[in-house]
């Protein structure tokens, strides 16, 4: 008697391997990184961010300081103490502050812009000045000069902020440039799933299209939904229209309009 034929083992197919979607994430976050990487070597306006902090910073310091030297001005004689009270509005700068300002953003020291600025005044603004204690000049002095360098900084802060926002918007100008070709693969591959979902959309629809508004209402469940992108979505994919990723034919392709 022969013996049965032994069956050949079927090879195990594998199982379908994500391998291909995930390659092409990786891509993407590969393409992220890089654009990152380059507008965090390129970026100016981190280093205009820096000099905003620490000008700041400093504005924060000598406001302190010269409410510190008016406090210790209380124990004048009326003479210096009367001058102390109107002192806001007295000139304490040759110059306009703002373009002491721009020096200063361009890397000048605050107290050296200020002290050259200040050299002509220290002959006229305190000649007339006649205090019974030299001392007393002196801390009048020193208030006139951390006022006019709270006035420097004061111009030097806004002039920064609009730099600053200058070179931030041509950073993520260039980010964005760096980043359009995989934004515009996104884009269409949403554009290929709205078509694809809109078709289902349309197949489950026509399955109940002969029913009256009062069935409907007894439909478990109801007809799915005409709008399946959210206003948001679809301001997005405006926006790659708008920004040349995509082409308006190809929303229309998809039926979106």
């Amino acid at each position: 008697m022969k013996a049965p034929k032994a069956e050949k083992e079927k090879p195990v197919k594998a199982p379908k391997s994500d391998h291909a979607t995930t390659s092409g994430m990786d891509a993407h976050k590969a393409e992220l990184a890089a654009a990152r990487g380059m507008l965090e070597r390129s970026r100016p306006y981190s280093d205009a961010a820096m000099t905003l902090s620490k000008l700041e910073d400093s504005l924060a310091e000598h406001s302190a300081e010269v409410a510190s030297l008016k406090q210790r001005g209380v124990r004048f004689e009326e003479v210096a103490r009367r001058y102390i009270e109107r002192i806001d509005g007295l000139r304490c700068l040759d110059s306009n502050p703002s373009k002491l300002a721009e020096d200063l953003i361009a890397g000048a020291d605050l107290m050296e812009l200020v002290d050259a600025d200040r050299h002509p005044l220290e002959k006229e603004c305190y000649r007339r000045l006649t205090l019974p204690e030299p001392e007393d000049l002196n801390l009048i002095k020193a208030i006139d000069r951390e006022r006019a360098a709270v006035m420097v900084l004061q111009s030097a802060i806004p002039l920064q902020k609009k730099k600053m926002a200058a070179a931030q918007r041509q950073a993520m100008f260039e980010l964005s440039r760096s980043l359009g070709g995989a934004r515009a693969t996104i884009a269409r591959k949403v554009l290929a799933l709205y078509k694809d979902l809109n078709e289902l959309v349309a197949a489950d629809r026509s399955l109940t299209e002969q029913l009256q508004p009062s069935e409907l209402q007894l439909l478990k469940p109801k007809p799915f939904p005409m709008s399946v992108v959210s206003p948001d979505a679809f301001d997005w994919l405006l926006d790659c229209v708008q920004s040349g990723l995509i082409d308006a034919s190809e929303l229309t392709a998809s039926g979106l309009r």
